[in-house]
């Protein structure tokens, strides 16, 4: 359930509709007076507006404003119906195609922002301002042993200070480091779940996740539940765009497990973390170097065969390679000044737009989303690491064996792709897709219908992965209902 408040100054006075008071998220209890944790929050006062967040900006508030007029809200749709300019924001696009994911405090729409990280907005008779207070590190060298007892030291303090308040909460698994960090700290600080819960994924990514989940579990004697790969269908992606607020094409596999979360449980925990995994010494030499533009194109990467196809013409020079390289470069020059600029990028121009929107999106409903790894001392001890050491997640590996020792023996998942291509799992989207293109895709200003839904009727019927890698078609159904949006169709 969406809270949207629109304000105007008219002639005979200001007018308000909607939620004069708006607070989600959850502070983190601390000795000192310190307001950590992840929250946004807007007030009205008869006056003026007041909004603001916490210093990671990963409960989204998006707004509006023009002259007299200013509305804000949690949900993009919200916004739009409440008459937010429908114009599409190109360059932001252009990155998006590119990146799969927003910049900065971009939104598909040109008119509608993000309120920053650590900001605080306030609106009164039409004045408007924002103030913010951008993170900055300072790089630090310690012995990596002296590392490994801080990371473990700050991160006990962190779940002391995340404790579930009732015996409703669970720890969604992986195969990976994180979660499993997570459970083996309550349990060590006696606070063990019912049950655990982990998710199969979709193809073509392998599932050894799973099982390495269920493992962790019973060798901790916690039940684990197992959720079931389902195939998304046409609707059931869009409503999923639209919850994520449009921030991404991905996350399909946590659909089932955002309603299962939302049926049992009050706190649940995600492991959402400061990690390397685009770091690479080309991208650090590059940072260093000033060479922006070459940074960019190694971002971005190339998909411009497919996009050329796929899109328009006149839809691919609109939202040109060109357009997103300068957005890029643009956002990249706010990074470079940062001790560790490539897990800067990352953390804020990745991480908060494409990862966070899963626990603070799609898992919206569990009134209790913990993050202890984004804990204020944790976090910003590890921001002022040596980022090739961070590479691969190994410290903090190395921290969870030295900590918990009984359990070093049990391996992490592969990350990698499954075996084979699910065929029968790739038929049922493209084929709904195609149905989709032939009886709307005439109207459609974006995508080049009759080639792309040629190729979609092939890939239907093969079930090929890599038609389905090719196509993109879940960026072909989020363009479509972009464009439905942006046309006031939605």
């Amino acid at each position: 359930m969406s809270s949207v408040f629109h304000v105007s100054v008219k002639a005979d006075g200001v007018q308000t509709k909607g939620d004069s008071h708006f607070y989600r998220g959850h502070i983190a209890e601390r000795s000192d007076s310190i307001r950590d944790g992840i929250w946004a929050e807007w007030k009205w006062d008869g006056n003026s507006l007041t909004a603001q967040n916490c210093r990671y900006g990963m409960m989204p508030l998006y707004y509006f404003h023009s002259g007299d007029e200013f509305c804000i809200s949690d949900s993009l749709e919200s916004l739009l119906q409440e008459g937010a300019p429908r114009e599409l924001d190109d360059a932001a696009i252009a990155v998006f195609l590119r990146r799969h994911n927003y910049l900065g405090n971009d939104t598909p729409f040109k008119a509608i922002r993000c309120l920053p990280p650590n900001s605080k907005l306030t609106w009164s008779n039409g004045l408007f301002r924002i103030e913010s207070e951008a993170f900055r590190s300072s790089l630090q060298q310690l012995k990596r042993p002296a590392i490994i007892d801080a990371v473990i030291e700050l991160f006990q303090q962190s779940m002391s200070r995340r404790l579930p308040k009732s015996d409703r909460f669970t720890v969604p698994l992986s195969g990976g480091k994180d979660s499993r960090q997570i459970l083996f700290e309550l349990i060590r600080q006696n606070r063990t779940p019912g049950f655990c819960v982990t998710s199969r994924h979709p193809p073509p990514r392998a599932n050894g996740d799973a099982e390495v989940a269920a493992e962790v579990a019973r060798r901790l004697k916690v039940e684990c539940r197992t959720l079931e790969i389902r195939t998304l269908g046409l609707a059931e992606e869009e409503a999923k765009n639209g919850t994520l607020q449009f921030s991404s094409v991905e996350h399909q596999w946590a659909v089932p497990l955002s309603g299962f979360l939302a049926a049992n449980v009050d706190t649940s925990y995600d492991g959402i973390n400061v990690d390397c995994i685009l770091y690479g010494e080309k991208r650090a030499r590059l940072f260093a170097e000033g060479r922006f533009a070459e940074l960019a194109e190694d971002f971005l990467g190339d998909s411009e065969a497919a996009l050329s196809r796929v899109l328009k013409d006149r839809a691919y020079r609109r939202f040109s390679r060109e357009k997103a390289i300068e957005r890029m470069i643009e956002d990249l020059r706010v990074h470079a000044e940062q001790a560790c600029p490539v897990s800067n990028y990352q953390f804020w121009g990745r991480t908060r737009r494409l990862v966070a929107p899963v626990p603070f999106g799609l898992m919206g409903a569990v009134e209790t989303m913990h993050t202890p790894f984004l804990d204020r001392d944790f976090f910003d001890f590890v921001m002022s690491l040596p980022e090739a050491p961070m590479v691969g997640g190994h410290l903090y590996k190395e921290a969870i064996a030295k900590c918990y020792p009984e359990y070093s023996d049990i391996p992490y998942a592969d990350l990698g792709l499954g075996a084979g291509p699910k065929k029968s799992y790739n038929r049922r989207f493209l084929g709904e897709l195609s149905l989709h293109l032939a009886a709307k895709g005439r109207d459609t200003e974006m995508i080049d219908s009759p080639q792309t839904l040629a190729s979609t009727i092939k890939a239907a019927v093969t079930g090929s992965q890599s038609s389905f890698e090719w196509l993109q078609p879940r960026l072909i159904v989020y363009l479509l209902q972009l464009e439905r949006f942006s046309r006031d169709q939605a």
